[in-house]
């Protein structure tokens, strides 16, 4: 009876201890409060009191000795105290070797398949029984060595693990290349050496330790570091002197041109949700994409370097079976490109990217860096040729206006993205910060009117090219006109066209602020880091010239880019000097105080002087979109002291001067030819220093079939 009491004694302490530290922790604020490695003193301080006294008191209690009396407060079964806290032990190594599961990098990587794990992970609780025996027998030989023996090496061990498996440990550049087994091995063979050294040496100078308090401090001692050896693991490389960092939020808006939203001046009140949270952040009016399509300026976005810099980029021939794969020639973003997710699960950041658009999947190489990546892109259309009776009804009813409108057509919307969105952040634990980024496709080609089908569709464009069954057919007649040179946009399709575009900014904006919403409502606003930034912009009939990717003109270059710091911080305002996008990378790293690396060609948001608005377009021939010659080409465009250069690789030089002329009308490359040829001998150098020489011979990866569908239903591809 008397063991069954120590047993139960022993367990009711370290029980209330761990709940005391529970709601001190929340009272005080769980996200300054968390004992790593090197605790705050504060908390290491009130804790350990808390241990002290709590001990003292249950041991007083159990052996009913007053604890400052004449008497001697012995405990002869000392084991049965400490055998709960010596079996906490092992319990440790389970929840160690679950939370590594959790993070992707499990303890024991070479148990293939769950059935095998399982068995591993018995085989531990059960050697740390066994430890935890052996550990007991020893404590009653000697239990203030014994314990202080426990606590340094099993420290010693978590610590290994932890700082060489996890992102951001200052021992993960050390076990670079090497199996996780042999982390495993060196932490036990360290471990295992200090607890032999500490025991075989120290119990040398010191006798054995027969205060019953004493030893019921000691024991809580060593069950307070097994926890500071178990908490927060996923904040690996960051300690609580260290201030916690902001989470980061990345939405990025594809095809949104910076002059529709209201906050840069639209007469359309398209974006009041964007124009509340520019009002609390800084907003660069002159923000400018390093290309004007998706794949290399996400690209740019992501890693820092200009399109010539990385390998994300369609190439000018791509040969398959000697036979040109059209709209297949683009590569990838290369595993050897660091991207910002990868420095910020670096840092200790939890990461996870949402998108919307196929060419930000993992088969373009996107997910790098990612801890959770979802890039599900939903094709039921890609069915419908299989069909018969469903293509049919398509000619006469608007099938394909419903699947792509509500996400089923090779994209997905806004609410779809959220979803997930929200989803990942209910599963996310708020241990550690963490990266979120998101894509929205929704001010993409198709721009949906209010009603489906040709309801919408004004008398005059009915009649200049029919009655169809879907909405988005018509849409594309009239880009073809445009593109195909049979004619300019007319003013009333360009009306119609800009109307449905800003019908669905202003239903983006609607979704980003039930985003902004949800944020706020769970405290992750005010002090989150966000930014708000567009790929490209769009054109409607500039230049003649329709949709994004064919030039480099503004319509397709000028995007919005707002940044929100941490309230705390008040940061707000606008900036007027121009940046380029390729920026953002060395703004956020800054910002975060990470270092950012030599490699990184973008300068920092705050520095004017050093930024370079250099952009490149590559054409496919493979485009199903017929150009003007002059765009069937490799172009370059470079903006410096209110002039715009741009340099085709066939074709003359155009020259203009934005201060006068933002719309790119009056080509100065005759009258000004002295700054053309400054402004290019510049570019050129620009190319040289930035240019990856390494993937130019490179041709794209094989693509597979649903990518291929993918692409096929999003127009890309013939």
């Amino acid at each position: 009876m008397k063991i069954f009491f120590y047993a139960i004694g022993s367990w009711l302490t370290f029980l209330s201890v761990d709940l005391l530290f529970f709601l001190f922790s929340s009272w005080k604020d769980a996200k300054t409060l968390h004992l790593k490695f090197i605790p705050d003193a504060f908390s290491v301080i009130f804790i350990v009191l808390c241990y002290a006294g709590i001990g003292l008191f249950v041991g007083a209690c159990v052996k009913g000795f007053k604890v400052f009396g004449k008497k001697k407060l012995l405990i002869n079964q000392t084991q049965w105290l400490y055998l709960p806290i010596t079996l906490s032990f092992a319990l440790n190594c389970l929840i160690n070797s679950v939370l590594f599961y959790k993070q992707h990098i499990w303890a024991i990587p070479f148990a293939s398949g769950i059935y095998f794990k399982g068995f591993i992970l018995f085989a531990i609780v059960i050697l740390g029984v066994s430890l935890a025996v052996k550990f007991s027998q020893l404590i009653q030989k000697s239990p203030l060595i014994t314990l202080t023996s426990i606590c340094i090496s099993g420290e010693l061990f978590w610590s290994i693990m932890r700082e060489a498996l996890f992102p951001g440990g200052f021992l993960k550049d050390s076990f670079a290349g090497y199996h996780s087994i042999i982390v495993i091995l060196s932490a036990s063979v360290v471990s295992g050496l200090a607890f032999a050294s500490i025991y075989f040496f120290v119990s040398r100078l010191f006798s054995k330790t027969r205060v019953c308090g004493l030893n019921i401090f000691l024991c809580f001692l060593m069950a307070l570091l097994l926890h500071t050896a178990t908490a927060d693991t996923s904040c690996a490389g960051q300690s609580s002197a260290t201030p916690r960092r902001p989470n980061v939020v990345l939405i990025i808006l594809d095809t949104l041109r910076a002059d529709h939203l209201s906050s840069y001046g639209y007469q359309k009140k398209t974006t009041p949700n964007i124009d509340a949270f520019a009002a609390q952040a800084v907003q660069y009016k002159h923000a400018c994409s390093t290309a004007s399509y998706t794949l290399p300026s996400v690209a740019s976005i992501l890693t820092g370097l200009y399109p010539c810099g990385h390998s994300a980029n369609r190439v000018i021939e791509a040969e398959k079976n000697n036979t040109l794969v059209q709209g297949l020639s683009e590569q990838s973003l290369y595993d050897n490109y660091t991207t910002l997710a990868e420095f910020l699960k670096k840092a200790g950041y939890a990461t996870a990217g949402i998108i919307s658009n196929i060419y930000l999947s993992r088969s373009y190489g996107f997910q790098q860096g990612f801890d959770y990546f979802d890039d599900d892109l939903p094709s039921v259309v890609s069915a419908m040729p299989m069909c018969a009776a469903l293509s049919f009804l398509n000619i006469f009813l608007p099938i394909d206006d419903f699947l792509t409108s509500t996400g089923r057509n090779g994209h997905r919307i806004a609410s779809q993205i959220n979803a997930s969105a929200i989803s990942w952040l209910n599963r996310h634990d708020g241990t550690n910060p963490f990266f979120l980024m998101l894509h929205y496709f929704d001010v993409h080609h198709p721009y949906f009117p209010e009603r489906l089908g040709m309801q919408s569709v004004p008398d005059s464009i009915i009649k200049r090219y029919g009655r169809l069954g879907n909405y988005i057919d018509i849409e594309n007649l009239i880009i073809n006109s445009v593109t195909n040179g049979q004619k300019k946009l007319l003013p009333d399709e360009r009306d119609f066209l800009i109307n449905n575009y800003d019908r669905e900014l202003l239903f983006l904006d609607k979704k980003v602020g039930e985003l902004f919403s949800y944020l706020q409502e769970k405290n992750l606003y005010d002090e989150s880091l966000i930014i708000i930034v567009a790929d490209h912009g769009e054109s409607f009939g500039e230049h003649n010239l329709m949709l994004h990717g064919m030039c480099l003109y503004e319509d397709n270059l000028r995007v919005p880019l707002i940044i929100k710091y941490p309230l705390s911080d008040e940061k707000k305002g606008t900036v007027d000097y121009p940046v380029s996008l390729a920026g953002l990378v060395p703004t956020v790293l800054s910002y975060l105080s990470i270092h950012t690396p030599d490699f990184i060609q973008g300068a920092s948001f705050v520095d004017p002087q050093k930024q370079v608005l250099f952009a490149m377009n590559i054409i496919n021939p493979a485009l199903p979109w017929p150009l003007p010659e002059v765009f069937k080409t490799t172009t370059f465009s470079l903006f410096r002291n209110g002039y715009k250069l741009l340099k085709f690789d066939k074709g003359k030089d155009q020259l203009y001067y934005l201060n006068n002329d933002p719309e790119e009308t009056i080509n100065l490359i005759a009258q000004e030819r002295s700054i053309g040829a400054g402004i290019s001998k510049d570019l050129d150098n620009y190319i040289e220093r930035y240019t990856d020489h390494s993937i130019l011979k490179n041709t794209p990866q094989d693509i597979d079939k649903a990518t291929l569908d993918n692409l096929r239903n999003l127009g890309y591809i013939k």
